[in-house]
């Protein structure tokens, strides 16, 4: 039983009008993929009071306010982009490295302080009933968006994986353009990514970006362009965790040891597991994790951990992990499998056995070794979930 152990999402802005003032993505409007909660956004113009929220929806496939620069894809590919700079090694158009060949749809931009469907006010309107009515971006230095994460609803902190943008030029008062991430484990002054310059409607991606624990981050145009999109995984839901150490016999009871084995999954970011093999083909072999991790917490309705002394209301029983580790001291193999808490004490007061079901495979998949059975000595007790990482 092998899954993911992170949980993908991305911000694309789908689901959102055109001049939309937003305040805030949530699951299918401007996110997919989350479990769930907010994520919190502003967008800072320097010409406007820092209480108005100048990020604003742009539509790419039907550029407003004159920035054809915005369009997607680049004209070059049939679409509505414009690269003025034709020519050059950077921009939108055909055989540049940075070739707007797609249709990006809704993009969002620092907002100019004019268009606003209220006439009655020179700024933006922190409000989430505001709109604009002719989106047309900024282009100041100092201008940056904010998004928030700590407001999803089971994932505090993500690990950023990718962001794409459109239309960063490298031109006087310009430059710095990068991307700021922040978080408890984090660096306080926050870990700093530059954006190259893509030239005139030109588009990037910053992939493989791989940074956990962030709970906040900011993307510093520094001048005109576009955020387009946003990869990132929320931690691992783990409602559970366990500690264990035993072994289960061959054939009978009063038989020689298959298997001993001890450790601990989770709680995150902790983990490590050991086995020990001493009889059949695998006898003496070892195996030991580098890292192993909760992917599902699951109610088997076995006879634990229901039992007197448990947590009241705690019914899960059984815990899912994955890891990679060394097999007799050789990296590259990985293990996959449960352990089944069947109550306090173990073959007493009706209760099954506790199990433990581990496959270790080579990295070509094949299976090395199985530590598989009902234990006939020790304990598998399952906890429930533990404070944040």
């Amino acid at each position: 039983m092998i899954a993911a152990s992170l949980n993908a999402a991305e911000i694309n802005f789908e689901g959102l009008n055109k001049g939309d003032i937003v305040n805030k993505l949530t699951e299918g409007s401007g996110v997919s993929g989350t479990r769930g909660g907010e994520i919190t956004v502003y967008g800072f113009n320097p010409k406007l009071s820092t209480n108005d929220n100048a990020a604003v929806i742009f539509d790419s496939a039907n550029p407003t306010g004159g920035d054809d620069d915005l369009g997607t894809p680049n004209e070059a590919f049939g679409g509505f982009g414009v690269d003025d700079d034709m020519g050059d090694v950077v921009g939108g158009e055909l055989n540049s490295q940075y070739e707007n060949n797609q249709s990006l749809y809704n993009v969002l931009i620092i907002n100019e302080s004019s268009g606003l469907k209220d006439t009655n006010t020179n700024g933006l309107i922190d409000a989430d009933d505001a709109d604009v009515a002719d989106p047309n971006d900024a282009d100041l230095q100092g201008q940056f968006f904010e998004f928030d994460f700590s407001g999803l609803a089971r994932s505090k902190s993500v690990t950023i994986n990718s962001v794409s943008y459109l239309d960063i030029e490298e031109e006087e008062g310009e430059s710095g353009a990068r991307i700021e991430l922040y978080g408890p484990r984090l660096p306080k002054v926050g870990k700093m990514i530059s954006l190259n310059a893509v030239g005139d409607n030109g588009f990037n991606t910053i992939a493989d970006i791989g940074i956990e624990g962030v709970t906040l981050m900011r993307i510093v145009m520094n001048g005109s362009g576009a955020v387009t999109g946003i990869t990132f995984d929320e931690e691992p839901e783990r409602p559970c965790w366990v500690t264990t150490g035993g072994f289960f016999n061959s054939g009978v009871v009063s038989g020689p040891k298959q298997c001993t084995f001890g450790g601990n999954v989770g709680p995150p970011p902790s983990g490590a597991f050991e086995v020990n093999f001493h009889s059949g083909d695998n006898d003496g072999d070892k195996f030991h994790t580098n890292d192993i991790e909760v992917v599902e917490c699951l109610d088997m309705d076995s006879t634990g951990p229901k039992q007197p002394g448990g947590k009241k209301g705690f019914e899960i029983d059984t815990l899912v992990f994955e890891c990679t580790g060394r097999f007799n001291n050789e990296s590259g193999y990985t293990c996959a499998g449960y352990l089944l808490d069947s109550g306090e004490p173990q073959g007493k007061k009706d209760n099954m056995a506790d199990q433990i079901n581990m496959v270790i495979s080579d990295a070509a998949g094949n299976t090395v070794a199985e530590c598989t059975g009902e234990m006939d000595g020790g304990n598998v007790q399952i906890h429930p979930p533990v404070g944040r990482p």
